[in-house]
């Protein structure tokens, strides 16, 4: 990014109070802690903290210039140097989603907005890998994928970048209408329907609604890609403007994913008479792998590209990471959950070679609402009938989910903690050589620390 602040303020419909309007912007950011060299600082209203609070500490930090809304902050009263540019604008967020935008539309890059209930992020990192084998590619990082997220991802967009892959994530109704506006996709991937906060939209109907709302600001002659195995995504062709394209298992999607194999490190696949292998275990990442193959064969690669692609994709922090230590098998699938993917991640489990017992060390799943304990239950049934050979809860419903998965035949293997630290004690009691154990619960769980407290205990 190199642009004038005169120009970012015709942008934002701002007025610059102080410093020059040649000023050259080459980042921007709204935390004041990651400030770099020639950075704009838009400070955001939020629920708990005002970042005007933190203008000066940003200028202090190296920004050259800030946005400022005048019902916040009064530079004036504030000890900042006048060569600072200061640009008073509206709303801070709103001019941060504008700018977003028009150098989105500045930079004619192609956009792929991802979303979907499960896998966003494994799915997003697919893509990239795939792309990235024979275009310029960039993409989400992190967990940005919200509402300023989104806008910060499009700002860091580098120059020359033919695909820029969007992660987008909604809690509420029309925030991915509202991403979708700024990030003006012209391809989308939707994933999946799951029930991952449900108690924000009654139903899977409502989520299936909120989801759809990223074609609101898509290009119409774009391509919606989408999983043809889910019940609700499936009657999606011919029902919206832009073209539909279908990936899955199943032989009527446009694409279809056969001879699928669990292998000792990951997966295997044959889709386009090519075989694909996935350095991660689970079969469920067929589906996120399957979704980068469908669009990467829409944007004019060969199986042969899309293969090395998929092969070289190794996954994010927390997902599905593999650990071997002491000839104990450690699965960190911890970054979060929802009933879909806590079941997936069982199969998993369940379905890799081991040398000993399977072991699930899992934790709440949050955002359920009044069906929260009925679906905690429901894993722990799911867990005795899986294959799980001992299961180890942490959180306020671990009672429920041992509960039930003793009544459905795992009386005697099921054990509960209040806490992931609690529940690394229990398991590091039980585990031994040739064990296999699966980590997983919502983010706030940190079950993470569960498996590295686990492994300094068993070193």
């Amino acid at each position: 990014m190199n642009i004038d602040i005169g120009y970012i303020a015709s942008v934002v419909r701002g007025t610059i109070t102080s410093g020059s309007p040649e000023v050259t912007i080459t980042s921007v950011s709204i935390d004041s802690r990651k400030i770099s060299s020639g950075c704009l600082y838009i400070p955001i209203v939020g629920e708990k903290n005002d970042g005007h609070s933190f203008i000066a500490s940003a200028v202090e930090a190296g920004a050259v210039a800030y946005l400022y809304d005048p019902t916040h902050f009064n530079p004036a009263e504030a000890d900042i140097p006048d060569t600072v540019v200061a640009v008073s604008v509206e709303e801070t967020w709103r001019a941060l989603a504008d700018l977003a935008a028009q150098y989105r539309q500045d930079l004619g890059v192609k956009v792929i907005a991802v979303t979907g209930s499960v896998g966003k992020t494994t799915t997003k990192e697919f893509i990239y890998s795939v792309l990235s084998t024979k275009y310029k590619t960039s993409k989400t990082q992190g967990n940005l994928n919200n509402k300023y997220g989104v806008p910060l991802t499009l700002l860091a967009i580098p120059e020359g970048t033919e695909f820029a892959i969007v992660e987008m994530c909604m809690n509420h109704t029309r925030e991915i209408a509202e991403l979708s506006t700024i990030a003006a996709p012209d391809y989308a991937v939707i994933t999946n329907i799951g029930v991952a906060h449900i108690e924000n939209f009654g139903s899977r109907r409502g989520i299936f609604r909120a989801k759809m709302e990223v074609t609101e600001g898509m290009n119409i002659s774009g391509v919606l890609v989408v999983n043809g195995d889910d019940d609700m995504l499936r009657t999606l062709p011919g029902k919206i403007p832009q073209r539909v394209a279908t990936f899955g298992r199943d032989r009527s999607c446009d694409r279809t994913a056969s001879q699928i194999e669990t292998v000792r490190d990951g997966v295997t696949f044959v889709a386009m008479h090519q075989r694909f292998n996935i350095r991660m275990p689970g079969k469920h990442n067929v589906y996120d792998a399957m979704a980068a193959v469908c669009l990467g064969e829409i944007l004019g690669m060969t199986p042969e590209e899309m293969s090395r692609g998929v092969e070289q994709c190794t996954g994010e922090a927390n997902r599905m990471q593999l650990t071997e230590a002491e000839g104990i098998v450690y699965i960190n699938d911890a970054y979060n959950a929802n009933p879909v993917s806590m079941k997936a991640a069982i199969d998993t489990l369940c379905t890799m070679p081991t040398n000993g017992r399977r072991i699930a060390v899992l934790g709440d799943m949050y955002e359920l609402g009044d069906s929260a304990e009925e679906m905690h239950r429901e894993i722990g049934k799911y867990c005795a009938t899986s294959g799980v050979d001992i299961l180890v809860v942490a959180g306020e419903y671990a009672a429920a989910m041992t509960d039930e998965a003793s009544k459905s035949g795992m009386d005697g293997n099921c054990y509960s903690a209040a806490d992931a630290i609690g529940a690394a004690s229990i398991v590091s009691k039980l585990v031994r050589f040739g064990d296999t154990l699966l980590f997983k619960g919502s983010r706030a769980m940190r079950m993470e620390d569960c498996m590295h407290r686990v492994l300094e205990d068993n070193k």
